[in-house]
């Protein structure tokens, strides 16, 4: 028989993932992209899109959640999960689709979040000054180091094409030019011939994936050099 014990909804795992991702670039200034790789979230594209994008929109975040006064009227929604919800109903897929307690709340304020959203374009939002850019370059010297723009579709594109390359070129390369060696120099029998020159193209083939989980690991986010959560505060007020 049922027991009659309604059992909370959980937030779907992308939010409750891209939240804490966030939260951590944030507080302990970490890389987007490695925390999304060491996360292993199934679907990569959509939380680097989703914390990406509320990185870029924090300002304005912090403008909405002060002037709806959700955060205060709501105290046990979590600031982060907040963030990221109102981000993915204004600028992501504009719509929440879940029964959850936090989603239900962040609907409950969707009108008057858009109201407000009207209002962003008309307020003065400030940036650092000089001197607070120099001061956080000297207090995060790594931060700051070799920070570019996020890769273009053209050079996702080029590097896709060059690892293609490589995977369709290089081990078959490695496989008969072993082979060759073997045969020349060696004048061992064909199953040994075979079996290290098979070894040599695997040992390529994880080469060449090492290298890329490398490069795309290490590439820039350039999120950092967004303007902190606080920067908003004193213009509020």
């Amino acid at each position: 028989m049922p027991s009659g014990i309604v059992h909370s909804i959980k937030v779907p795992r992308l939010y409750k993932t891209a939240a804490k991702i966030v939260r951590e670039v944030r507080e302990n200034h970490g890389s987007l992209k490695t925390l999304i790789y060491e996360g292993k979230h199934p679907n990569v594209s959509a939380i680097y899109s989703l914390c990406h994008k509320t990185l870029a929109k924090e300002r304005q975040l912090n403008y909405l959640l002060k002037k709806t006064n959700i955060l205060i009227n709501e105290p046990r929604l979590d600031p982060w999960l907040a963030k990221i919800l109102v981000t993915e109903l204004l600028w992501g897929k504009k719509t929440l689709k879940a029964e959850c307690k936090p989603i239900q709340t962040v609907l409950a304020y969707e009108q008057k979040l858009r109201e407000e959203l009207n209002n962003v374009d008309h307020v003065e939002l400030p940036y650092k000054t000089d001197q607070q850019r120099a001061n956080q370059k000297e207090s995060f010297p790594d931060q700051n180091k070799d920070q570019g723009p996020i890769m273009t579709f053209v050079a996702v594109l080029r590097k896709l094409f060059m690892y293609s390359m490589a995977m369709f070129t290089l081990p078959f390369i490695a496989f008969f030019g072993v082979q060759h060696i073997m045969k020349v120099e060696f004048h061992v029998d064909r199953f040994v011939t075979n079996c290290i020159s098979v070894f040599a193209a695997v040992i390529t083939v994880n080469l060449i994936i090492t290298y890329y989980v490398y490069q795309a690991l290490h590439e820039p986010d350039n999120v950092n050099d967004q303007p902190s959560a606080d920067d908003l505060n004193d213009k509020i007020d």
